[in-house]
């Protein structure tokens, strides 16, 4: 029989997994993975890629593994429509005093499934906290040995599906600073493309699978013509836009 008394509840922890290298884990993620019973994890369209990194930094042996399918629709009511099941099993591990680890790419902070879960488990009266991870963005920037932006220059994260659906792209890339692209698992080529209209691409970089075995680096004109398998991997992408001032 499962325990509800409040007072003996597990702790919930949003853990980021970093951008896939199990070397960029931090310290406080890999000690709350080590003590956690219990370690839910995303699978999408793309593969299980934050528990990828999991098993290859600490042995999962013992754990109780919840592999997670989310429901995605862009026509839901409300993002949170697709996570019930998802916090009902959390609950009740936690109602049974089970800590309970869900990992997620990137940092949990932001565009991240465990963040909105933890969100959802705070308003039920549950504990949670965030682990801080390196994100995407950030990664990329580094494995291309880039300054994303100066001292006062800005810089624009920019979900690419919804930026390309909405029609909000051109008028992004007008703005001075530096564009950071995420989210453009659809619409990778037409990101691109707004960018050449723009008169930036000398200026870009994608990266995709950072950190990751087959990792790829373009910028400038490799850009112009990007080839279906690349086309194909839009998932694990970063096009990182440096503006000018203005």
């Amino acid at each position: 029989m499962i325990s509800n008394d409040s007072l003996h509840r597990g702790v919930f922890f949003a853990v980021s997994t970093g951008p896939g290298k199990p070397e960029l884990l931090t310290v406080e993620a890999l000690d709350v993975l080590l003590r956690c019973p219990v370690i839910a994890y995303p699978q999408t369209g793309g593969g299980t890629h934050a528990f990828d990194t999991v098993r290859r930094a600490i042995d999962v042996g013992g754990k109780i593994l919840v592999p997670v399918r989310f429901q995605m629709s862009h026509q839901s009511l409300s993002p949170y429509d697709s996570y019930g099941e998802l916090v009902g099993t959390c609950s009740s591990y936690l109602d049974a005093g089970k800590d309970v680890a869900f990992v997620s790419v990137g940092d949990v902070s932001l565009y991240s499934s465990a963040g909105t879960l933890l969100q959802l488990l705070k308003t039920k009266g549950y504990e949670v906290r965030a682990v801080a991870g390196v994100n995407a963005f950030s990664a990329a920037a580094c494995a291309c040995a880039l300054d994303v932006a100066d001292a006062d220059s800005p810089v624009s994260i920019i979900p690419g599906d919804a930026s390309y659906k909405s029609g909000k792209i051109d008028a992004m890339l007008a703005q001075p600073g530096t564009k950071i692209f995420m989210k453009m698992n659809r619409h990778l080529k037409e990101c691109v493309e707004s960018v050449v209209r723009a008169g930036l691409i000398e200026s870009a970089v994608l990266v995709q699978r950072c950190s990751l075995p087959g990792e790829r680096i373009l910028s400038g004109k490799a850009l112009l013509a990007l080839p279906e398998e690349i086309l194909a991997a839009s998932y694990l992408s970063v096009l990182i836009v440096r503006g000018q001032e203005g």
